[in-house]
């Protein structure tokens, strides 16, 4: 196995000052896959408002380049909506 960088990161930008523990998972009946994870968010203006200490969960959708690496994930403040059965 080969590093090829990072696919998961903090957003500070946004409040996200960490993420951890995640899990990829494949929606049933579909080629539709996700990450989900931990993150730590911290307060302010425009930004998660979290105290920095308690873990929040996020699931964002992955997505893959042509060669069939996973671009990199930046978690949201939302996550995805709910998907509906196949």
């Amino acid at each position: 196995m080969r590093e090829r960088g990072t696919i998961l990161s903090k957003r500070p930008e946004y409040g996200i000052k960490g993420t951890g523990h995640h899990s990829v998972v494949k929606a049933p009946g579909t080629d539709d896959w996700y990450i989900a994870c931990h993150r730590f968010a911290v307060n302010g203006p425009g930004k998660a408002g979290g105290d920095g200490t308690h873990r929040e969960t996020t699931i964002d959708r992955l997505e893959f380049a042509e060669d069939g690496t996973i671009e990199p994930v930046v978690p949201t403040l939302e996550s995805v909506g709910p998907v509906r059965g196949h």
